[in-house]
């Protein structure tokens, strides 16, 4: 199993508390699993700017999972805001699942999904520079 967590490079800065989705990336080869694949994944969720996102802190991308030939991606923790609307959320989801069909071309499928999430039901976040 492969587990790859850019933010974790980044974990001393403070991040804000309200904004980080996790992208959980499943069925990507290892040797596709680069740092180039991650910087477009990126840009393609800092695209949007309704979403608020704007530097490295603001997105952690996780790849699990073996190869496979299809190519799943959840976005998990994407809080819920009335900005993020239904438009919005599918123009996240095609942004993404394009930039993996550029990365990834011999996946058979890909298929990203928006799970929304409201920190009233349960949220925490600790960076190594809170004590």
């Amino acid at each position: 199993m492969t587990f790859y967590l850019k933010s974790l490079w980044y974990f001393d800065k403070p991040k804000k508390q309200n904004v980080m989705p996790v992208l959980i990336v499943l069925g990507v080869p290892k040797k596709l699993q680069s740092l180039k694949f991650i910087n477009a994944l990126e840009q393609r969720v800092y695209g949007i700017e309704e979403l608020d996102l704007k530097n490295d802190d603001d997105v952690s991308i996780i790849f699990l999972g073996e190869a496979s030939n299809d190519v799943i991606i959840f976005v998990e923790g994407l809080f819920n805001k009335p900005e993020r609307t239904e438009e919005v959320r599918n123009r996240l989801a095609d942004r993404i699942a394009q930039c993996a069909k550029s990365y990834v071309k011999e996946a058979h499928r890909i298929e990203c999904f928006i799970h929304p999430f409201d920190p009233k039901l349960g949220f925490a976040s600790i960076c190594k520079a809170q004590k």
